[in-house]
C-alpha cells in the first residue's frame, strides 16, 4: 500500500493575550496535528474535501495553561473546521 500524503501549510496564527513562545507553541500545534493526521481514516475523510484557501479556527479554549495546552486547542480546531 502505497503511502498517503497530506501537505498543510500554516501562515498565520492569531493568539490575544499573553505571548506564548512561538517556538514551543509551533512544536505543540506540530505535533498534536501529526498525532491527528495520522488516525486511521483521516487522510480518506480529508481527501475529499481537496484544498483550501483559508480556514478559520474559530475561537479556541484550551484545557489547561501553556504552549502544549494552547497548541493542541489549535491543532484541534483546525482539524475540526477541515473536517466540516
Amino acid at each position: 500500500m502505497t503511502a498517503r500524503r497530506i501537505t498543510l501549510r500554516v501562515d498565520r496564527i492569531t493568539v490575544a493575550g499573553a505571548g506564548p513562545s512561538r517556538a514551543a507553541l509551533a512544536k505543540a500545534i506540530e505535533r498534536e496535528l501529526a498525532t491527528l493526521l495520522t488516525a486511521p481514516g483521516t487522510v480518506d475523510t480529508l481527501r475529499s474535501a481537496g484544498a483550501v484557501a483559508r480556514l478559520n479556527g474559530g475561537r479556541i479554549a484550551p484545557k489547561g495553561p501553556g504552549e502544549v495546552a494552547l497548541g493542541r486547542a489549535i491543532a484541534q480546531a483546525t482539524m475540526g473546521a477541515l473536517r466540516r
